[in-house]
């Protein structure tokens, strides 16, 4: 009984050394590494600068010097006129959000152009 207790562990312990086993194990064990590059490095640190931008941010919106009801109506203004600058630089006047688009009238009436229906027949 002892020694099918002590089989169950040993069963356990290999188990567990299997599962941790990965790709740099192999590597160790060849005296090789994986080879490292500036991205490793670089997109974690700009992942945190983002992440302490953005609590920065909130944080400078909670003790701002303003009312909480003057700093939405302001952030709102600023917000539209940034989506109005946008909508004017890159949509076609014609083609703006919201509005119909017309054909343009020149005051040219088009039925005297076309001939009659009787005159082509003939």
């Amino acid at each position: 009984m002892n020694v099918t207790r002590k089989m169950g562990k040993v069963k356990k312990y290999a188990k567990r050394q299997v599962d941790d086993f990965d790709a740099n194990d192999i590597l160790n064990m060849l005296g090789l590494e994986k080879a490292h590059t500036s991205v490793d490095f670089v997109m974690p640190t700009l992942g945190i600068l983002a992440a302490g931008a953005i609590v920065g941010a909130g944080i400078a919106l909670l003790f701002a010097p303003s009312s909480g009801k003057r700093l939405r109506a302001d952030a709102t203004q600023k917000l539209n006129k940034k989506i109005n600058d946008l909508k004017e630089r890159y949509l076609p006047e014609e083609t703006n959000i919201g509005e119909q688009r017309t054909l343009p009238t020149n005051n040219v009436n088009v039925m005297n152009r076309v001939p009659a229906a009787s005159s082509i027949a003939r």
